[in-house]
C-alpha cells in the first residue's frame, strides 16, 4: 500500500520549472525536507491545505526552486495535491467525496 504522504529532500535542479509542473512532480500531499544551517531545529511551513488555494504551492516552489539554504531545516507540508490535481486543476478545496483537511 502506498502512504498518502511522500517524504522527499529535493535539491533547487530537481524542482521543475513551474509551479503545474511541480504539482504533477509530487503526484500526492508531500513533505519536502530541506536542511539548513542549524540542523538542531526544524520550522514547519504548510501550503496548499485546499487544492483551490495553490498561492502556498507558487511560494513553496519558488523558494526551493531558489536554491537557498534556510537558516534551520524546514518541512514543507503540501497537503491538497490530490484536491489540486482533480480535473478542472485548482477549483476544488477538497477532492469530492472526501473529507476536507482542516474539517
Amino acid at each position: 500500500m502506498t502512504s498518502p504522504v511522500q517524504i522527499l529532500r529535493p535539491r533547487a535542479e530537481d524542482v521543475p520549472d513551474s509551479p503545474a509542473a511541480f504539482l504533477e512532480w509530487l503526484g500526492r500531499a508531500s513533505i519536502l525536507i530541506v536542511e539548513g544551517r542549524d540542523a538542531s531545529r526544524t520550522r514547519v511551513v504548510s501550503g496548499l491545505m485546499h487544492g483551490n488555494e495553490p498561492s502556498g504551492l507558487h511560494g513553496i516552489h519558488a523558494w526551493i526552486g531558489s536554491g537557498e539554504v534556510p537558516a534551520v531545516r524546514t518541512a514543507f507540508f503540501i497537503g491538497g495535491v490530490d484536491a489540486a490535481r482533480t480535473s478542472p486543476e485548482l477549483t476544488h478545496r477538497f477532492v469530492p467525496g472526501r473529507r476536507d483537511l482542516n474539517r
